[in-house]
């Protein structure tokens, strides 16, 4: 059997499924991060660790947001030829192939070509813009940054 051995860090991952016939379905996995919402009692109010080393500490419950595309591709279970053995080999080098397609997808989709970005904020303008919302006494560096860049 053409095991998927899946040690790294990828997404999508290549992932298999033992199907009742025998064969080996190919499927992609992709990992969309987590949501972490506080544990609530009955009457709506966080409910802590009571021992241990979490002991005080706030109860979360998380949920991993995944996705599966099936590739509708599949292994032969117990590749008895070398004709079988072949199409495995072909099959797995295939879905390789569509991972790694898949993963530039998702990776421009999630971050975007960061050489599209067209920059037309001015960064004093901005900064400007920031010393007058900020309400802490501490803004006395914020200024004499501000005067100091627009000398220069």
């Amino acid at each position: 059997m053409a095991k998927i051995e899946n040690k790294t860090k990828e997404n999508p991952k290549l992932e298999q499924n033992k199907l009742s016939d025998g064969r080996i379905s190919l499927y992609l996995e992709y990992y969309l991060g987590r949501e972490e919402k506080p544990v609530l009692d009955a009457n709506g109010n966080q409910v802590y660790y009571e021992d241990g080393k979490m002991q005080g500490k706030p109860k979360f419950s998380v949920k991993h947001n995944r996705r599966k595309e099936n590739l509708n591709l599949y292994l032969m279970d117990k590749p008895r030829t070398p004709a079988e053995r072949q199409q495995n080999k072909e099959t797995l080098e295939l879905a390789t192939k569509i991972r790694a397609e898949r993963e530039q997808e998702f990776k421009e989709s999630m971050l975007g070509y960061r050489l599209k970005k067209d920059c037309t904020i001015n960064f004093l303008d901005y900064f400007q813009a920031y010393i007058d919302s900020y309400t802490k006494k501490d803004c006395a560096w914020c200024k004499l940054h501000l005067a100091v860049s627009k000398t220069s």
